[in-house]
C-alpha cells in the first residue's frame, strides 16, 4: 500500500478569477450602513454600474471570503442578485452587487404585510 505525504498546511487558493471593479466609488452618506450577521453593507455609486451594494465580510478570513464570492459569482437565478465583482479600497475587499432598493426580502415583507408572498 502506498502512502502519500500531505503538507501540514494546505496550499493557498489559486488567484480569484473574479472581475475587479476599478475606479472611484462614492459611498452614499445619506444611507446608513446595514450591519448583518455576516456582512456590513453600504450603498455606493459607480460610474458604470450606478447604485451598488458594497458588502464587506466580517468575522471571515480572506480564503473563506474568496471561496464564498466565487460560489456567489457562479449562481444565476432571478431571485439572486448577481455579483458584479470585487472592489479593493484602503486594504479592504468588498463584494459589489446591484443595489436592491427594496432591501432584503424579510424586511420588505415586514414593511408590506399584505403583499402576496407567493408572487415573491
Amino acid at each position: 500500500m502506498d502512502f502519500v505525504a500531505t503538507p501540514a498546511h494546505p496550499p493557498p487558493p489559486p488567484p480569484s478569477p473574479l472581475r475587479r471593479i476599478p475606479g472611484p466609488i462614492q459611498i452614499d452618506p445619506s444611507q446608513r450602513t446595514i450591519h448583518g450577521g455576516y456582512n456590513d453593507v453600504s450603498k455606493g455609486r459607480h460610474s458604470s454600474h450606478g447604485a451598488i451594494a458594497l458588502r464587506r465580510s466580517k468575522n471571515v478570513d480572506g480564503q473563506t471570503f474568496a471561496l464564498s464570492t466565487e460560489f456567489w459569482s457562479s449562481l444565476q437565478h432571478p431571485n439572486i442578485l448577481p455579483l458584479l465583482g470585487l472592489h479593493v479600497s484602503e486594504g479592504r475587499t468588498y463584494a459589489v452587487s446591484p443595489w436592491a432598493e427594496n432591501g432584503t426580502l424579510s424586511r420588505y415583507i415586514q414593511e408590506n404585510p399584505n403583499v402576496s408572498r407567493r408572487s415573491l
